[in-house]
């Protein structure tokens, strides 16, 4: 659907690049390394849960957009791998749809954990998303930790907005780590990917290309200090937020 006018935009002169997802035109496309960082929370994740409950066989799920290639390629597949890696037996109950946003979450991670009480890797795949599974896990008696050790399910999100990072050095919730998405640096890097094409440093149109790669974070609760993630956050987010004395 955005073919035709990228194609206009171009006769045009205008500069154009795009951003997460490759256009029908072979223009630049930015992404973040979503996939390195997702493998690398399925594989902490499957670790913290096998140390905690050793004897317990590993089910895992992921709350997003199935249908999404983008999304299954940064996000799905890696943290699956991720979890596998550590875990070859894990049951993997595949990618839920829940692009509707946090009520389709909500709904259906109650309904999972209904028919999997053994379920205990949860990937929500963006903070919208989030905020509709964490809500869903309290109200049937989960989403609980204690003192850093998974009681009921370990659950990774994305984004990283406030709130995910008040929740994630919270000792007692669930929720310990996120794809954390810098927008102060994929701000510049977008910009600075515009000016080269204008300076003819890249190629406007280049058959075929891959897509340009950001630096994403992991930021989480087993691999970075909390005063680490706050530095981090408030030169991202250009906010001064400070965490609570847990």
């Amino acid at each position: 659907a955005a073919k035709p006018g990228i194609e206009e935009a171009l006769r045009r002169g205008i500069i154009m690049a795009s951003f997460f997802e490759k256009q029908a035109v072979d223009i630049p496309c930015l992404r973040h390394n979503e996939a390195e960082v997702s493998f690398q929370m399925g594989k902490i994740a499957a670790e913290q849960w096998k140390k905690a409950h050793p004897d317990k066989r590993i089910k895992f799920v992921a709350l997003g957009w199935p249908d999404n290639e983008a999304v299954a390629e940064g996000r799905t597949n890696p943290f699956a791998a991720g979890v596998k890696s550590v875990a070859p037996d894990a049951i993997d109950l595949g990618c839920m749809d829940c692009s509707s946003g946090p009520d389709a979450a909500k709904k259906t991670i109650q309904d999972l954990v209904q028919a999997h009480p053994d379920l205990c890797i949860i990937y929500s795949e963006a903070a919208n998303l989030t905020d509709g599974t964490m809500p869903g896990l309290r109200a049937v008696g989960r989403g609980r930790m204690r003192n850093g050790v998974p009681l009921t399910e370990i659950v990774c999100s994305v984004d990283c907005p406030e709130n995910e990072l008040y929740e994630i050095y919270d000792p007692n919730s669930s929720l310990m780590m996120s794809l954390a998405l810098p927008p102060k640096e994929t701000g510049m890097a977008r910009i600075d990917n515009l000016m080269d094409i204008k300076n003819g440093k890249i190629k406007q149109i280049e058959p075929n290309r891959e897509p340009i790669y950001m630096p994403a974070a992991l930021v989480g609760y087993w691999n970075m200090k909390p005063e680490e993630a706050v530095k981090w956050y408030n030169e991202q987010f250009q906010a001064n937020v400070k965490l609570p004395n847990y």
